[in-house]
């Protein structure tokens, strides 16, 4: 198999959004201080993204070397590096919102209500870097080096730059991997 540019930006965001995952669970385990609320917000929210940004991206992509299909892929993967960047500062705003708002209620409803308020900044940059990867299978990607990405973003994240570099510069590397995800893809 060749390995075309395509094939590179759908790697690249796959791992991208596994390091945004990875961090997001970090971060929620910080601010809301359980490590299974932090996994249960975060793993059915990216996931739930993902598929539907996918079905969504490749239903509107058209097949073949489109410049415009190019460029509105370029502009959804650099979409969601900034998406997922602007996490960093939207989820800690948004639990202390929570907390705030859930002073007197039952701790399930005040959990349920903080989820539900960090929901947003998980669900926004996996809709767009799940459609930028469903647009790239139109255009001659496969799933396989997105889901490659994805192993080794967790990988990276969980082992290497989380523990090595903290979450802002694991974010901001993650943002610049959407970067190079959008150069392929609008060279495509």
């Amino acid at each position: 198999m060749r390995v075309s540019p395509a094939h590179v930006s759908a790697f690249a965001l796959g791992a991208s959004t596994l390091v945004f995952a990875v961090g997001w669970v970090r971060l929620l385990l910080v601010t809301a201080g359980t490590s299974r609320l932090a996994f249960e917000a975060v793993a059915p929210t990216v996931g739930v993204g993902l598929l539907l940004g996918a079905v969504a991206g490749a239903r509107r992509t058209p097949p073949g070397p489109h410049a415009a299909a190019g460029l509105a892929l370029a502009g959804l993967a650099l979409a969601s590096g900034l998406a997922g960047a602007a996490s960093l500062i939207a989820l800690p705003a948004l639990h202390a919102v929570g907390t705030d708002l859930s002073m007197g209620l039952a701790p399930p409803a005040s959990l349920a209500l903080r989820v539900g308020l960090a929901s947003p900044a998980l669900l926004i940059p996996s809709l767009l870097s799940g459609a930028a990867v469903g647009g790239l299978t139109r255009r001659g990607a496969s799933w396989t080096p997105a889901l490659l990405g994805a192993a080794v973003g967790a990988a990276l994240a969980q082992l290497l730059l989380l523990p090595s570099l903290g979450i802002r510069p694991s974010f901001l590397g993650a943002a610049l991997l959407t970067l190079l995800a959008a150069a392929l893809a609008w060279r495509r």
